[in-house]
């Protein structure tokens, strides 16, 4: 239904436009009904919602066809500016949908290009009608065009009949062809020029930063080749529209260049299609493509490891441990001297500090008791048994627990305590600078390097001295890979989100007729699932070239071997306490030495 629909529109157009402009030269009102007559045809082809006229205000001729012939298009709202006018944009105020006509009654008055121009500043490549009278420098208006970047053009010349009506065609060089309209054609006034740029050479370049954009030399032919969703999109760009791409400076491989610089020289107008990416966040949003992704900012920190046998008996053994022992053994201990001196009289000072029925029966072992009827040592007694039960039960079960399934290290979760921990966050210096904008609290935590291929290096292998800055798109790929190991390496907590909100487009520069067709093609590769199949691409390219490794850096072991290491705290509470067994015994030396110098 649509495509009859298309035949009978241009069926209608081809019926009012067949004539030639034969008439000019001899009447005025039949220039004047075929100009409203164009404009209907122009309208009928796509319709848009108001007029922009720019002319002369001080030419009669261009008065007098306003007068009697475009006031009579009286369903369109129109808007008037003369070159005495004040200028505006017109973008700020109206919708940019528009069809701007434009009166030149001679060569000199080709400032109102300039005009025109600027008031159609961000929608250069709007549907242009020039009217003209004696306007000979053909080649000016031409270079005019290209230099504003206006791609849709079409020029009715009325100072004599040889000319008529011109298109301009903007691929692959700025040219004027004349508009030719017969019975059997189905030529548009406008067409979308862009959908066949024949050939025309578009200036690119990469960054090379991994996972986004891939450089590698072809082993068989030793040519350079791209992958990564964003060269392939560029690349799919010139395919589907029949240009052809050309690196702005020569591909060096494993040379990078941070997308921030390629940006500035889009600006510099040195590249037309850049294939890195950049943001809304970063102003400029007229001068980028629709959004070709959601994505996030977050900092990727090595995940928390097991810990090893040497560590699991720092925990066992520690400092609350100990102190728990020693304060609990010297208390019953004291009680249970101080019971035995008051009820026998017996006095031994070492007692009063350590005891040799106290310390086997708190630590679970046995021991000897008195064969007495005190009811004060029998409580003591009753305590140290209880006392004993406890510690030896919870020594034994946090040894069966920590030993039968792995501890793990402390998980760090937020920046405070990234802050409190002594991990330091690789980045490269220009990515410093925005994350410690939006984060001052990460700059002690920060280590900015000027070394973009170290920094991407270190990040690609995985190497968890650091923690890493990433996006989105990029974590896909690390965390593809994780999937085959036994234990993530490096993991994203929701506490390290630095940027929750990054729209993805790509800059383009000011007024680039290339934003209509660029747009066109992210819409149309979102709706085919393109993204999801140029990843997977990437991520097999990357597997070949040996970028990546599916092989588990921690593999999982049935059995593992204690080493001496592992058993260090045990070895060292053993030197520990043969060295204070020697040392009490060199004290009972001297002390029984004291007293029998005493006695004598």
């Amino acid at each position: 239904m649509q495509y009859l629909l298309g035949i009978i529109v241009n069926w209608s157009i081809v019926a009012t436009t067949s004539y030639d402009l034969s008439f000019v030269s001899d009447t005025e009102n039949g220039f004047q009904d075929y100009c409203n007559i164009l404009i209907e045809d122009i309208y009928a082809e796509r319709a848009f919602d108001a007029m922009l006229i720019i002319l002369n205000a001080s030419t009669k001729s261009t008065k007098d066809l306003m007068t009697g012939g475009l006031y009579q298009q009286e369903n369109i709202p129109k808007v008037i500016m003369t070159n005495k006018a004040e200028s505006l944009r017109y973008k700020q105020r109206f919708n940019e949908d528009i069809l701007l006509i434009i009166f030149l009654n001679e060569d000199k008055e080709l400032n109102l290009i300039d005009l025109a121009a600027y008031t159609t500043d961000y929608m250069r490549q709007t549907r242009i009608l020039i009217i003209a009278e004696y306007v000979r420098d053909k080649e000016k208006l031409l270079k005019l065009c290209q230099h504003y970047k206006m791609t849709n053009v079409l020029m009715l010349l009325y100072s004599t009949a040889a000319e008529g009506l011109l298109q301009l065609q903007p691929y692959p060089d700025y040219h004027w062809q004349k508009f030719h309209f017969n019975s059997s054609s189905q030529l548009l006034y406008y067409p979308p020029h862009w959908r066949n740029m024949k050939n025309r050479t578009l200036l690119t370049f990469t960054d090379q930063t991994l996972p986004r954009a891939l450089v590698f030399a072809d082993p068989t032919t030793g040519q350079l080749k791209l992958n990564g969703f964003l060269p392939r999109m560029v690349m799919l760009f010139a395919e589907l529209y029949n240009a052809s791409l050309k690196m702005s400076h020569p591909l060096v491989l494993g040379h990078k260049t941070h997308y921030t610089i390629i940006n500035q020289m889009v600006d510099q107008n040195l590249i037309d299609i850049p294939m890195v990416m950049d943001s809304v966040a970063n102003g400029h949003c007229l001068n980028l493509s629709d959004t070709f992704a959601i994505d996030q900012g977050f900092l990727m920190i090595p995940c928390a490891q097991p810990r090893s046998i040497r560590e699991v008996y720092i925990i066992l053994l520690s400092g609350t441990f100990i102190c728990f022992v020693i304060i609990c053994i010297s208390s019953l201990s004291f009680v249970h001297t101080l019971c035995e001196y008051v009820n026998d009289q017996r006095w031994n000072f070492i007692n009063f500090i350590i005891n040799d029925c106290i310390v086997p029966g708190f630590l679970g072992l046995s021991f000897s008791t008195r064969s007495i009827s005190l009811f004060s040592l029998k409580l003591v007694y009753l305590l140290l048994f209880f006392g004993g039960l406890y510690t030896s039960t919870q020594f034994s079960a946090n040894i069966g627990s920590l030993f039968t399934i792995p501890s793990y290290h402390r998980k760090v979760e937020t920046v405070d305590e990234l802050r409190q921990s002594p991990l330091r966050i690789l980045m490269f210096d220009k990515e410093a600078e925005g994350v410690i904008s939006r984060r001052e609290n990460l700059r002690d935590s920060i280590i900015a390097s000027p070394n973009l291929s170290y920094v991407q290096e270190t990040c690609l292998n995985f190497n968890n001295s650091f923690g890493y800055y990433t996006l989105g798109t990029a974590w896909r790929i690390f965390s593809r890979e994780q999937q085959y190991y036994t234990h993530k390496v490096f993991c994203t907590p929701n506490g390290l989100i630095v940027f929750r909100f990054i729209p993805c487009n790509i800059r383009l520069q000011h007024n680039s007729p290339y934003k209509e067709p660029l747009n066109y093609l992210i819409h149309r590769v979102h709706e085919l699932g393109l993204i999801d199949a140029w990843h997977s691409s990437l991520f097999s390219d990357m597997l070949k070239l040996d970028l990546i490794s599916l092989r588990d850096p921690h593999p999982k072991r049935k059995f593992q071997q204690m080493t001496v290491n592992d058993l260090f705290w045990i070895w060292l509470i053993v030197v520990i306490g043969l060295a204070l067994s020697l040392v009490v015994f060199f004290i009972e030396l001297m002390l029984y030495n004291f007293r029998n110098r005493k006695t004598k």
